[in-house]
């Protein structure tokens, strides 16, 4: 199969926020900042990511993934789509 067939399609999880430093789970709509290592893992994902030749970015709605998704297809120049069909389930309490 010809190199440039091949469809690449990478998954990526939010960076740390501070609800997972604390080690609670994200309630669904939950607006939390991500900590400083969270920006530092979000700096090296934006370093790796500008390598790959992105031309798409999708995204749920949900503000920490909408924010990190925000920030890549900045960097990269391209528009996201929010689905939310990729929003997370709800748990419970």
């Amino acid at each position: 199969m010809n190199k440039n067939n091949i469809m690449r399609i990478i998954f990526i999880r939010h960076p740390e926020t501070e609800t997972n430093a604390s080690g609670f789970t994200h309630k669904i709509g939950e607006q939390t900042k991500f900590t400083d290592e969270g920006k530092r893992q979000l700096n090296i994902l934006l370093f790796v990511l500008s390598r790959y030749g992105i031309q798409k970015v999708y995204s749920s709605s949900e503000k920490r993934a909408k924010d990190t998704a925000d920030l890549i297809s900045a960097k990269l120049g391209i528009k996201i789509a929010i689905l939310d069909g990729l929003n997370e389930r709800n748990w419970g309490d």
